[in-house]
């Protein structure tokens, strides 16, 4: 049996909002700390054998580092879009 190689790619942000409870004046109160979680770089994981494949999570700093679209090519995609299919339709029914 032939066993193919996946490689999946996920991209999001990392959470740097931490929130932690600090008990003063007989009151717990909840403080959000602002922090850097990651350092640049790539690194494997080691599960110890509890995957059959492997994994490595890469963090990177910067605005596309990861080599995401921005969001604005796609909104002016889908408003693009719009806007012709209304076009169409107008001149259509003008006829």
């Amino acid at each position: 049996m032939k066993s193919n190689l996946i490689n999946g790619t996920e991209r999001d942000c990392a959470s740097q909002k931490q929130e932690r409870q600090n008990y003063y004046n007989e009151k717990w109160h909840a403080e959000f700390v602002i922090e850097d979680p990651y350092e640049e770089g790539c690194a494997k994981v080691n599960d110890k054998g509890a995957r059959t494949t492997t994994t490595e999570h890469c963090y990177c700093k910067g605005d596309l580092c990861n080599s995401a679209r921005r969001l604005g090519d796609s909104h002016f995609n889908i408003l693009s879009a719009v806007i012709s299919l209304i076009l169409i339709r107008f001149l259509c029914s003008s006829i």
